[in-house]
């Protein structure tokens, strides 16, 4: 059986905004989609991220390094490899409010893929997998599917030993709040990559080449874009794929991008600030609970998070296989229903 058949074709792809263009164009034009939201958005948190660094950097140490004794090479360049990491950290566990602002800055790619398909390619909303009809119904269900596809990760993480209950860790009124105010970011943030992924390039590649291609094409896309994340590893990769399967396919079964944008915007803020994972080797912030891991990174995915781990793997590759069994069974189903007469 052909992998295009585990796939149906919904219809918001029946609105093709374009003749086809090659694989190569699409590409190109998504990722310059996302360098000129990633310039806007730069324009925003940059100097903000810099202010902070300026004011919370300890240079008055750094330039006694550089101006003391030299002690051995060894010496003196161990101490500026220490203040770079220092930079690095800082960089990585940015304060929970600039953390924020650069979630909702998200909002940017969602405009500016907007523009593009509507303007320039005189596209329609619809193309991008934005229907009108059942958006609250299908936003819940997103939130659900994607609250229980991380949860079961977590807890088969636990239950292999590599991750330890730490308790609950919301410490006041101003930690709730943030918590709250995640979730907000997250919903932006999440579509903003759907939008992008799924949205944009998926739909694209689907003018010209297979439904399977630009499923496989996007979900790699997807991943390439977090390659530069702090402590990324070729399981991260892997699962960051995965995950652009199953997103893709979901996508495909439901006919919306609705879902799939409150999957992805749950499965972030669930791992961050439910259950107090790292993000995609982004710094921790405000949870709910702490799930601390242990020295099992290929569990649970080191300083990268869970999604740098098997137990990732192993919930996406369960979730790729019931979808796909459903999609079969719907397919097989059409094509045994009789025919009506006209």
């Amino acid at each position: 059986m052909s992998i295009n058949s585990f796939f149906s074709r919904p219809g918001f792809l029946s609105e093709p905004p374009y003749k086809g263009r090659r694989m190569g164009i699409c590409i190109l034009i998504t990722l310059l989609l996302f360098f000129i939201s990633s310039a806007v958005i730069s324009v925003v948190t940059t100097p903000i991220e810099a202010a902070w660094f300026l004011e919370n950097f300890d240079f008055q140490s750094l330039a006694q390094q550089l101006n003391g004794s030299w002690g051995s090479v060894k010496d003196y360049f161990s101490g500026l490899a220490g203040y770079l990491k220092s930079v690095t950290d800082m960089m990585t566990n940015l304060p929970p409010w600039i953390s924020l602002v650069s979630l909702f800055s998200f909002a940017v790619i969602i405009i500016t893929v907007f523009v593009c398909r509507k303007k320039i390619e005189k596209g329609t909303v619809l193309s991008l997998g934005f229907t009108r009809e059942g958006v609250f119904a299908n936003y819940a269900k997103g939130l659900l599917v994607g609250f229980v596809i991380f949860s079961a990760a977590v807890g088969l993480g636990w239950l292999t030993g590599g991750l330890e209950f730490g308790g609950f860790s919301v410490s006041g009124a101003a930690d709730a709040v943030y918590v709250v105010l995640f979730f907000l970011g997250y919903v932006v943030q999440g579509m903003a990559e759907e939008v992008l992924c799924r949205g944009y390039l998926m739909t694209s590649l689907t003018r010209r080449y297979s439904i399977a291609t630009a499923v496989l094409v996007n979900s790699a896309f997807f991943a390439l874009l977090h390659m530069f994340n702090n402590g990324v590893s070729l399981l991260a990769f892997v699962n960051l794929t995965l995950y652009g399967i199953f997103a893709s396919m979901l996508m495909l079964k439901t006919g919306n991008i609705w879902i799939v944008g409150a999957v992805h915007t749950v499965w972030n803020f669930v791992q961050g600030n439910l259950y107090g994972i790292s993000v995609s080797g982004m710094g921790k912030n405000p949870s709910v609970l702490s799930m601390t891991s242990t020295g099992r990174t290929f569990l649970n995915g080191g300083k990268f998070g869970m999604e740098g781990g098997i137990c990732v793997s192993a919930v996406l590759l369960a979730g790729i296989a019931v979808l796909a069994i459903l999609a079969k069974r719907e397919n097989e189903k059409r094509t045994t229903e009789p025919q009506q007469e006209i």
